[in-house]
């Protein structure tokens, strides 16, 4: 929705320096002491569409496996 600019969203800097700058763009906040953790769930063995597939897949790349609990 932010790429289409019908959208805002306050994202942690790891993520916005894999955006793309043509489309979409990031201003800093000022005394930032915002902690947090990601953190997903699903059944191991239930069904997951593929957008759903598509962002455990990006999470991954992006924080690695260790964030998963699983090696890499």
């Amino acid at each position: 929705m932010v790429g289409a600019g019908l959208g805002i969203a306050m994202l942690p800097g790891t993520v916005c320096r894999l955006l793309s700058p043509d489309r979409i763009r990031a201003i800093p906040l000022t005394d930032q002491v915002i902690p947090w953790r990601l953190a997903l769930a699903w059944r191991r063995e239930g069904y997951l569409s593929f957008a759903a597939r598509a962002w455990v897949d990006f999470t991954r790349e992006a924080f690695g496996r260790e964030a998963f609990g699983q090696p890499e």
